[in-house]
């Protein structure tokens, strides 16, 4: 079965969109939601390498499109705010 990560990616800004609305964080902010995210990832990356239960690296991919949804809110916030400033 082959994933489309990319789906997984805009299916993950769709869900996050729905929970919590646009997002229009300072960029300050958002570097702390987008660590707290990767370091999701490496505690389950850390407790797979102590365990090597399968489900970790299941978990860390999770994470890891979560990451990557979060980076690109970030990015699509700073388009709308503060980059639009110097447009």
């Amino acid at each position: 079965m082959e994933v489309d990560i990319f789906k997984s990616v805009s299916d993950e800004r769709r869900r996050q969109e729905k929970k919590w609305g646009t997002q229009n964080h300072s960029p300050l902010l958002w570097h702390s939601i987008l660590s707290e995210e990767v370091g999701e990832v490496a505690k389950e990356i850390n407790e797979y390498g102590f365990s090597s239960e399968v489900h970790r690296l299941e978990q860390a991919r999770t994470e890891l499109i979560q990451v990557a949804a979060v980076a690109i809110a970030f990015a699509d916030s700073l388009d709308r705010n503060e980059l639009n400033r110097f447009q």
